[in-house]
């Protein structure tokens, strides 16, 4: 009975016991093993649960930390908002043809930057940008705020590419 007992849990049965009974060397031997088996499920069930309580408070915290980068790109964008709104603002005063310009270039690299900070607020995946939509969003962009000087078309055509943060920023 010991023995065919052992040879399920080798083979990984551990809910099986031997229930052998009596005084003798075996018996004893064989209630040893069902109290060992039943120490080896009981710290199963009670690392199982520590791995179970630890994933969720892990799952939390990375939720926790999500939204908090989300927050964050969030504020950046909108700082950088009102940094082209205030350039913007100092452009209607400036009656410099070339400092108008010098101003116009410093509100789309600005806005190139918040265009970015605004996709990753939008996106789903934080790690990853839409670089794509991107482009897309930054030629129209680019072409409203030049399309009163100069007569532009624009055609992109690009395939659609998921890209870092690190590398988009």
């Amino acid at each position: 009975i010991l023995t065919n007992t052992a040879k399920e849990v080798n083979n990984g049965n551990i809910k099986v016991r031997s229930n052998i009974k009596g005084d003798d060397d075996i018996a004893l031997l064989g209630t040893t093993f069902d109290n060992m088996l039943d120490s080896i499920e009981k710290n199963i069930e009670e690392l199982d649960k520590k791995v179970e309580d630890r994933t969720k408070e892990l799952q939390s915290s990375l939720v926790e930390k999500e939204t908090l980068l989300k927050e964050i790109h969030h504020r950046v964008k909108n700082n950088l908002a009102m940094i082209i709104e205030l350039i913007k603002i100092q452009k209607t005063k400036v009656a410099d043809s070339s400092t108008k310009e010098a101003l116009i270039d410093i509100q789309e690299r600005v806005f190139t930057m918040e265009l970015l900070h605004r996709k990753l607020y939008e996106s789903k995946d934080l790690h990853l940008i839409d670089f794509k939509k991107y482009v897309v969003d930054l030629v129209n962009d680019l072409n409203y705020s030049y399309s009163s000087q100069k007569n532009i078309k624009t055609n992109i055509d690009m395939v659609d590419i998921n890209m870092s943060v690190e590398y988009a920023l």
